[in-house]
């Protein structure tokens, strides 16, 4: 018996954090993908999580709807979050189609990423802005840069489920 209630504090212990963040009640928390978490953060703000590492997600202005501009050097910081070949669309989510036939969810169009440097209560990438550059090699070997962006424009920001 002793055991028993051990088990159920502890499972209550771990529960309590994750009943926020996976409320149902939120904007946009039907039709949402089984690896998308939603939370309220501030009370009456409610923001998109990765699940079950529930860090905010992002999209990204130099992004056009339904094609992600970030290539695989960008995609090492602004992990994408990622849709399983039987994933399918469900409302307002939707899957782009990645080089290599990499599947990425896409939120109204806006392929949806996380940040490398982010702890769940912690979104360090908001307002970031593309800055980096992918040096590609011809089969001759000669070097060429492929794509750059740094006047600061496109910033990373929080998926907003209001929007």
């Amino acid at each position: 018996m002793r055991i028993l209630m051990y088990l159920l504090s502890g499972y209550a212990v771990l529960a309590a954090p994750m009943n926020g963040a996976l409320a149902a009640s939120g904007p946009a928390s039907e039709g949402a993908p089984g690896v998308v978490a939603i939370s309220e953060d501030p009370p009456g703000h409610w923001i998109f999580r990765s699940f079950p590492g529930f860090l905010p997600l992002y999209v990204f202005d130099g992004d056009t709807p339904g094609k992600s501009n970030c290539d695989e050097a960008c995609a090492a910081v602004w992990p994408i979050i990622r849709a399983s070949e039987t994933d399918t669309a469900t409302g307002d989510w939707t899957i782009v189609e990645r080089k290599y036939g990499v599947r990425q969810w896409a939120y109204k169009g806006q392929p949806v990423y996380t940040f490398y440097l982010d702890t769940p209560n912690n979104p360090k990438g908001v307002g970031r802005t593309a800055t980096w550059y992918l040096d590609e090699y011809t089969p001759d070997g000669t070097r060429r840069k492929v794509a750059t962006q740094s006047n600061g424009k496109p910033a990373w920001r929080l998926l907003d489920p209001n929007k």
